[in-house]
């Protein structure tokens, strides 16, 4: 049995890490060029656009694509990692990048927007596809 489906999986993860790291690395420069206090971190509020971007986009990478990881252990369990799922499962991921990174540096919203909603056609085109496989 192939451990592919995984592969995806794990590159948004990481993803995800890279974020978290980005946005603590962030937080302790504005800290230090004294552009924020500590305080700030309770109820995360008055923070420099830059800061506020990647944590929002950050809270994004844990919400939908908890749905695909859950997909992907479907999948797995289910032995359907068909070329069909993995090209849709890097499809989902690469739109998801390009989300992040367009939240992280223009926020052009309506590109940001459009990124968006293909990733999420490509996960409900996964899940309902899934659907009808094990139906």
């Amino acid at each position: 049995m192939s451990h592919s489906i995984f592969i995806p999986v794990y590159v948004l993860f990481m993803w995800a890490m890279w974020i978290m790291a980005r946005l603590a690395y962030m937080k302790i420069k504005a800290h230090k060029a004294k552009e924020i206090r500590f305080s700030q971190f309770k109820l995360v509020t008055d923070m420099p656009e830059r800061i506020q971007l990647t944590l929002n986009n950050l809270t994004n990478l844990y919400q939908m694509p908890v749905f695909f990881f859950v997909l992907a252990v479907f999948i797995f369990a289910k032995g359907m990692e068909t070329p069909f799922y993995l090209g849709l499962s890097w499809t989902y991921v690469f739109l998801r990048i390009i989300h992040s990174m367009i939240h992280i540096t223009t926020n052009n919203v309506n590109l940001r927007a459009s990124t968006f909603f293909l990733s999420i056609i490509v996960l409900v085109w996964m899940y309902t596809a899934f659907l009808f496989d094990i139906i």
